[in-house]
């Protein structure tokens, strides 16, 4: 009989080995993760092995560049005068002067989609004309231009006492250019290509797209490394002073995403419903509570009970269920905008941004330029998601953000210190209220808000 048993158990072993060993193809609840699409995967001419590919992905990400169809980049054809100017357009922040009479070019009109971008670069002395007369956008680059565009973006630096003896075709470079050529050399924006064991500069070789996006996409990592925010041409604006803001307040930031009754994606705890919402704000206003938003901050003092209404992502239910409530009951919220999402769908258009803006009820702020995790970005790359973020959303509202809603809340040492460059404050996800201090402006806790909350759990998260 003991014999029986312990075959019995040996079998009973043996299978739950079996079912431990495969339990993964049970109990498997995670989907296989796809790989990221990129924006040239649409291009059937640019592929991954491709010298320039990298460079192609960077530019058209950064709006430097685009395909000259749905399907093509063409990187062996030439970079025009008007593709260069709006690159260089795109990479200042793309905000537009008024438009100018005193444009002399013939073959330049207010129609023309590079309008504002020769504009742009005419008044600043960046680029002129081919002639007296004529732009000539049609005109391919060469790349002793690009150099000298590069330089004149630059305010023109001193070249110091660099030379160009180490490139067999110095003497190609023509005079007008050579200044330029020595500072770009120097600053490693240009190295030459090694043929027969000599390098050459090539100046006046014709500029081609995929060359272009290498240099366009070079130049913009040392332009945003070297730039100070004062540098980055938006308009003045006077900062927030945030010595003002007094310490000890206690204010309730309260945390959303999207205001609908149907949900869409799998986390449908983001998703309040538009009637609860009304119901929380209701509940706010009888009870003595005032929103308010990060310019606010400074005047603390004249709000007896502040709360901050916050929203990520910027969806369209901010829209069209939350703006028509923030007018019934008067109240203020701050969204964070996800800036190469917009226009996606179920995200808000630049119209309804900048209507919401206009408003004066509701303060429109970054959550980066793609909503990577911080803690994993390199430094350029940070400083990346701050400025393009910064930069889109001023051209948008003619307002610039103040504040940052850190993805998912991650962030990493070295990420604080390159937000304080761009922005006054840093928003966190979780472990609310805050109280007002002048070493947590960049680490400022909410209190989340979900689906499932009855008015007594929203009234209790409140108070807590």
């Amino acid at each position: 009989m003991a014999g029986l048993y312990k075959k019995y158990a040996l079998c009973l072993l043996i299978f739950l080995m079996m079912v431990t060993a495969s339990s993964s193809c049970f109990f498997e609840t995670e989907a296989p993760q796809e790989k990221e699409k990129k924006i040239t995967d649409r291009y059937t001419d640019v592929s991954d092995a491709d010298w320039f590919a990298d460079a192609v992905e960077h530019a058209c990400g950064l709006r430097l560049m685009t395909g000259t169809s749905e399907n093509t980049f063409e990187p062996k054809a030439g970079m025009t005068r008007a593709m260069f100017v709006q690159a260089l357009y795109m990479m200042s922040g793309q905000i537009p002067d008024e438009p100018s009479s005193g444009l002399p070019f013939k073959d330049v009109s207010s129609a023309d989609p590079y309008y504002d971008a020769v504009n742009w670069a005419y008044k600043r002395h960046i680029m002129s004309g081919s002639t007296e007369n004529l732009f000539q956008p049609s005109s391919v680059m060469t790349r002793e231009q690009a150099v000298q565009l590069f330089y004149r973006y630059s305010g023109e630096p001193p070249a110091g006492s660099g030379n160009l003896s180490g490139f067999a075709d110095k003497d190609a470079v023509e005079s007008w250019a050579r200044k330029a050529y020595v500072w770009a050399v120097k600053e490693g924006l240009i190295s030459g290509t090694l043929v027969d064991g000599k390098m050459y500069l090539n100046p006046r070789k014709d500029l081609k797209r995929g060359e272009a996006a290498v240099l366009l996409t070079d130049f913009y990592s040392y332009t945003i490394q070297n730039e100070t925010v004062e540098d980055m041409g938006l308009p003045y604006e006077k900062p927030i002073q945030k010595s003002s803001i007094p310490n000890g307040i206690r204010i309730p930031v309260l945390m959303y995403h999207e205001i609908s009754d149907e949900v869409h994606g799998s986390l449908d705890y983001l998703f309040v419903r538009t009637d609860s919402m009304r119901s929380q704000l209701k509940w706010l206003k009888d009870n003595g509570y005032e929103t308010i938003v990060f310019p606010d901050l400074v005047n603390l003092s004249k709000y007896k009970k502040p709360v901050m209404l916050t929203l990520d992502d910027g969806y369209t239910g901010n829209y069209t269920n939350l703006f028509p409530l923030l007018k019934e009951f008067n109240m203020k919220a701050t969204i964070f905008v996800v800036t190469d999402e917009i226009g996606d769908p179920y995200k808000m258009t630049e119209e309804q941004i900048r209507e919401l803006s206009d408003s004066g009820l509701v303060s429109i702020q970054s959550h980066t330029k793609s909503h990577k995790k911080l803690s994993t970005l390199t430094d350029l790359q940070l400083i990346e998601e701050c400025r393009e973020s910064k930069l889109a959303l001023r051209r948008i509202t003619g307002v610039s953000p103040c504040a940052m809603s850190y993805p998912e809340g991650r962030y990493h040492s070295g990420t604080i210190s390159i937000v304080e460059d761009y922005y006054d404050f840093g928003i966190l996800d979780r472990h609310g209220p805050w109280v007002t201090s002048q070493k947590t402006m960049y680490y400022i806790p909410r209190t989340v808000i979900p689906r499932s909350f009855t008015l007594q759990q929203f009234a209790a998260a409140v108070r807590r």
